[in-house]
């Protein structure tokens, strides 16, 4: 087990998007007092990721910057789906 820090390093991102994904259930935790707890051995996407993401699964990678695009409030979501395919598919041909 581990708290948010842990979990950020682990998933390489922000404390504020592992925040994120606790509040939306993507990744589950318990809340001790202030602090969340989460099973660093089931975080999402260990399991098939590379050295490249940090881990990540193609998923896991593009639901991460589909976030941040959509957090930018610079572009529709259209295009953060759009971004996200481009990405699957480039870490597709690069994994073969």
């Amino acid at each position: 087990m581990g708290d948010t820090k842990a979990a950020a390093a682990q998933l390489n991102c922000s404390v504020k998007t592992v925040r994120r994904m606790v509040a939306d259930g993507s990744i589950p935790a318990v809340r001790v007092g202030r602090v969340y707890r989460i099973d660093l051995d089931a975080l999402p996407g260990r399991e098939r990721g590379g050295p490249q993401s940090g881990g990540l699964s193609p998923e896991a990678v593009a639901s991460l910057v589909s976030e941040m695009v959509l957090a930018a409030e610079v572009l529709t979501e259209a295009d953060a789906s759009a971004i996200a395919g481009v990405l699957r598919q480039a870490w597709t041909a690069s994994a073969r």
